[in-house]
């Protein structure tokens, strides 16, 4: 790391030592030193909290798992979940919602519509927002209603963050079976025929989903 980088993340970290102190959260994880990269997603994050003031925020693990299985009555199974192996002699543990990127609540308090965010790291490419979208997409199933905000520094990714999200979430979400299953064909058709050129990222990505969903 070269001493203008060094000078900028430790610019950052002060920054955020501050932020922390000022909301009684100092001792928390995040007040750990870490590269600017990581601290740069912390700074997005709270940018992003900050915005959006007049909604309410789920801030930890326990408020999001006690919102979604005891308010809405979603099944535990479905929520995004990661498995952390410990010692040998330990049980693994199962943690949930382990991005930590903000998560909001609409005004109505009898339907509230959650609004889920996305934030782009430093990255070149989306492959981490793929599988950020799979992680999320049988909750994503559960609910009548939700947001979703894709956040980024730049801009050179969100047409084609638009794109995957539309093949992976909204259009399965809004179609039937039966449409999914004739798109399924019509993609497979086209590889199979060797049409590689029209086929798009999204629509491969599709196509692997749905061998599975489809399978027999």
């Amino acid at each position: 790391m070269n001493i203008s980088r060094c000078k900028e993340r430790n610019g950052l970290s002060l920054v955020l030592a501050s932020l922390y102190r000022q909301i009684d959260r100092e001792n928390i994880g995040n007040r750990r030193r870490h590269e600017i990269e990581y601290i740069q997603g912390l700074i997005g994050m709270l940018d992003s909290v900050l915005s959006s003031a007049q909604w309410k925020y789920l801030e930890t693990e326990p408020e999001k798992i006690s919102f979604f299985c005891d308010q809405l009555q979603v099944p535990i199974n479905f929520l995004p979940s990661k498995i952390y192996h410990g010692q040998r002699t330990s049980q693994p543990t199962v943690r949930y919602f382990v991005d930590r990127f903000p998560m909001f609540l609409g005004s109505d308090a009898c339907s509230p519509a959650v609004t889920f965010t996305y934030l782009q790291g430093a990255e070149a490419g989306l492959r981490e927002f793929v599988h950020h979208l799979e992680a999320y997409l049988p909750l994503f199933r559960q609910l009548c209603e939700f947001r979703f905000l894709y956040l980024a520094r730049v801009d050179s990714h969100f047409d084609k963050a638009k794109e995957l999200f539309d093949s992976l979430v909204a259009i399965p979400l809004g179609s039937d079976a039966s449409a999914d299953l004739s798109r399924y064909f019509q993609i497979r058709k086209a590889w199979d025929l060797g049409r590689y050129t029209s086929l798009t990222e999204a629509d491969l990505i599709f196509r692997n989903q749905a061998k599975t969903r489809f399978a027999g």
